[in-house]
């Protein structure tokens, strides 16, 4: 018998149409149906990070370099209300203990709730020239939008990758998050694996620092007062890192937008008590995992998952994520790297990712509105390399994939 487990990015598919975004969970969904079409048992698994917000995660890193420095010289406020403008729904910050998350600002996914539709954004799609979308499937693009007003934004999320891995990967295909708690975010630090590398993680740090700047970063994202009455700045870009022997908290945002200027300096003991206390349960101040936490988590479930697989089965992991010559180092790639520490003599591993030819302008929407005309588009994708499917798996095909 064998075995794979499937890892996929799965952010961003609800409101962008941009396909260097969209394919991976749509290749990820064509793996799995010519794994299970060749008898292998397959499990996919979601990542859908909860950190940076909606507007960066999928408006602004889709623009143009010009337009971002647009944006630089607008006044605070009317550039988020522009830039949120875009989005095919209207968001709001989600009640999170007893967090003050300021809404006037951009603010995790974790913490996103879906207060409307935008039926500006949904008007224009009628209209859109676009020759991936299916105009037919707008009124159920619409209508999902629809059904998850009141719901947290990751909701959504997950329902549309669940929808097409379904669809297109079968009906009963084994699915799940790996990178995100169940229930409130103010649970999420109680995981035993989570929590074990948060305490050895600070433990280190306390005693010998970090050789360089990235070694010194520490995993978490807490709210930062602002200065502007009693709301903090809640997002992952925050920073927060080990500095002459304390724990340093700076407000950042990952595009330079917001001109924040909020730092703060606290004991490594302060610092672990706001974390055992949210262990307790008793949220005082909002953390949540950030990398490189979020990608040593990940690949401990996935090697836990691959252990247990193993019993009478060969197992393989294929790792989906991003478009090759573009893989963010500090994300795919630093889970590619513990995946690769963790399987190492428990399962075969491949890394693959999206091969294109070009890419198509940004536009508000979301997968569903072009998955079944972006099937038949993988084929025109490949580049002509054949990927492997070795170790426990020994056939090759084109999967308009490459090995990253």
């Amino acid at each position: 018998m064998r075995r794979a487990i499937i890892l996929v990015e799965g952010r961003g598919q609800a409101v962008h149409l941009r396909e260097d975004a969209n394919l991976n969970v749509m290749q990820a969904a064509r793996l799995a149906r010519r794994l299970r079409d060749r008898g292998d048992e397959v499990h996919v698994r979601l990542i859908i990070d909860p950190g940076e917000s909606v507007e960066e995660y999928s408006i602004i890193c889709h623009a143009a370099n010009e337009t971002v420095e647009r944006y630089r010289g607008m006044e605070r406020q009317a550039m988020v209300r522009e830039i949120r403008a875009q989005l095919p729904i209207v968001t709001e910050v989600m009640p999170i203990g007893g967090s003050r998350i300021d809404g006037g600002l951009f603010f995790a996914a974790a913490a996103t709730r879906i207060a409307a539709v935008n039926p500006a954004v949904l008007d224009s799609l009628h209209r859109l020239d676009h020759p991936l979308v299916d105009r037919a499937r707008i009124g159920e693009y619409e209508a999902l939008l629809a059904e998850y007003v009141g719901a947290p934004y990751l909701d959504l999320e997950e329902r549309v990758a669940r929808d097409v891995l379904r669809e297109f990967g079968g009906a009963d295909l084994d699915v799940a998050v790996v990178s995100r708690g169940a229930g409130c975010p103010t649970t999420w630090l109680h995981d035993q694996v989570a929590a074990g590398i948060i305490d050895e993680d600070l433990a280190r740090k306390e005693r010998s620092g970090g050789a360089e700047f990235r070694d010194r970063l520490i995993g978490l994202f807490t709210g930062i007062p602002t200065g502007e009455g009693d709301q903090v700045y809640f997002n992952s870009p925050v920073c927060v890192r080990q500095e002459h022997g304390k724990v340093r908290i700076m407000a950042r945002d990952r595009f330079s937008l917001l001109r924040i200027a909020s730092s703060e300096r606290m004991t490594f003991a302060a610092f672990r008590e706001l974390v055992d206390a949210q262990k307790r349960g008793q949220c005082e101040r909002l953390l949540m995992l950030k990398y490189p936490y979020t990608a040593r988590c990940i690949a401990a479930g996935i090697g836990r998952e691959a252990e247990r697989f193993a019993a009478g089965a060969e197992v393989a992991v294929f790792f989906v994520e991003g478009v090759a010559g573009s893989i963010n180092p500090m994300t795919g790639g630093l889970i590619e790297s513990e995946l690769r520490q963790v399987l190492a003599g428990r399962a075969a591993y491949h890394r693959l990712s999206a091969s294109t030819r070009g890419m198509l302008p940004f536009h508000a929407g979301g997968l569903p509105l072009m998955a079944a005309r972006l099937r038949q588009y993988l084929d025109d994708t490949s580049t002509g390399e054949a990927e492997t499917l070795a170790g426990a798996f020994d056939s090759r095909g084109s999967l308009a994939m490459t090995p990253a």
